[in-house]
């Protein structure tokens, strides 16, 4: 389960959006201005910078999973408004907004907890050899999507991609959603709780069950 959640961490096309964003404001939206594609870029990055720290200050007490799968749903809520706005040739600078709320929902989940939460789902064992696996994936799944968007921006329209990827991360959102909670929990509880497939539980309340 700790390789589909890093996976489901990058299956949402924000490599490819982060890398092009000037792609996507020049050809998709149409401003032919400079300044005005430099200001939106900085703007998007600024806010995909503040979602890392919002969920640094929220990850111990909300907990991985809700995290994870508010993430993932607004990742596809966005995704979604993102294509019916292009579509629909709405003003530039509503599309930046949701670009922005995009990277806002990446970094407070998916970008920023997926595998962090990868690692702790792995064995005590050889830890250290499914970790880099889990990373590796991760990265490759960013690698092909930001290899790829271009291609698939010219063959679908900027709305298509966003289409497209709205649906991939409505399924990671499941993913997410199914993900064991490892808050308070020690990495040896984790894994022995995960394999005996039951609610993962922190030591307090097992040694209240007990």
């Amino acid at each position: 389960q700790g390789f589909a959640v890093a996976a489901a961490g990058q299956a949402n096309g924000s490599e490819g959006v982060l890398y092009y964003v000037g792609y996507v404001l020049r050809d998709g939206l149409g401003l032919a201005s400079q300044v005005q594609v430099l200001a939106a870029s900085l703007g998007v990055g600024v806010v995909k910078l503040l979602g890392v720290v919002v969920a640094m200050a929220c990850v111990e007490r909300a907990g991985r999973r809700p995290m994870l799968a508010l993430s993932g749903a607004s990742l596809a809520v966005t995704l979604a408004l993102l294509a019916a706005t292009v579509a629909a040739g709405a003003p530039s600078v509503v599309v930046v907004l949701l670009l922005c709320g995009y990277m806002f929902a990446f970094s407070l989940g998916a970008g920023s907890l997926a595998v962090v939460v990868a690692t702790e789902l792995q064995p005590e064992a050889n830890r250290g050899t499914l970790v880099a696996r889990a990373v590796f994936l991760n990265r490759l799944v960013s690698g092909t999507c930001a290899a790829t968007f271009l291609s698939l921006t010219r063959r679908a329209g900027v709305d298509g991609t966003f289409a497209f990827y709205a649906a991939c991360s409505a399924m990671t959102a499941v993913v997410f959603a199914r993900t064991p909670e490892t808050k308070g929990l020690d990495l040896e509880a984790i894994h022995a709780d995960a394999g005996a497939d039951v609610e993962l539980q922190s030591p307090l309340q097992r040694g209240a069950a007990v």
